[in-house]
């Protein structure tokens, strides 16, 4: 909303805002999805199971196993990735032009 003030943090510029009036199917929606990727120096695989939508908010879980279901290549990475201990859930646009910031 272009009346809205939004939340300043120190060394974050905010490139995107996008207010959801209605739930995500991450499967087919045109611009957001889940991603299956996962950092290189981080201990958890990206999965879909792992986020969740309950009371108007997006839940990103994190599990201590690893994806039951993860592939070694990843689409959102574009490589493939070592094993994952952990499990954990992100949601991105579907070009990877916005995935990590704040989520609120």
């Amino acid at each position: 909303s272009a009346s809205a003030e939004y939340p300043e943090y120190p060394g974050f510029t905010l490139m995107l805002v996008e207010e959801f009036d209605s739930p995500l199917d991450l499967d087919s929606d045109p611009v957001w999805t889940w991603s299956d990727g996962g950092l290189i120096e981080g201990a958890a695989r990206f999965t879909k199971e792992n986020i969740k939508f309950e009371d108007g908010k997006m839940i990103l879980e994190m599990s201590d196993t690893p994806p039951s279901n993860a592939q070694k290549c990843s689409h959102a990475e574009v490589r493939t990735l070592p094993y994952k201990s952990r499990s954990s859930g992100e949601m991105r646009t579907k070009h990877n032009m916005f995935r990590y910031g704040r989520y609120e």
